[in-house]
């Protein structure tokens, strides 16, 4: 019984003695990634929710037709029909 009474105070106390450093290591890395700048992020360059100033992209002028189809499982017994066949845009 007195084995498990001292095997749990080492492992309270090794605890403890972990919370405390690594409490000490927050204080200088949280002061370091205080400094780091995200502004310059180098690895998505040209994108226009991370550099606003860069130019949009050329519009085509063409247009689209969107068929709809409206089909379902024969088994689930449904029947859909759209009411455009297709959609110019």
């Amino acid at each position: 019984m007195k084995f498990k009474k001292n095997r749990f105070i080492i492992f309270y106390v090794f605890n403890i003695i972990l919370l405390l450093i690594l409490l000490v290591l927050a204080i200088p890395a949280s002061k370091f990634l205080s400094r780091v700048s995200l502004s310059d992020n180098e690895l998505v360059i040209g994108q226009a929710i991370i550099e606003p100033e860069s130019k949009s992209p050329k519009v085509i002028d063409r247009s689209l037709e969107i068929k709809l189809l409206a089909q379902v499982d024969e088994f689930l017994g449904w029947e859909f029909k759209s009411l455009e066949d297709s959609i110019r845009i």
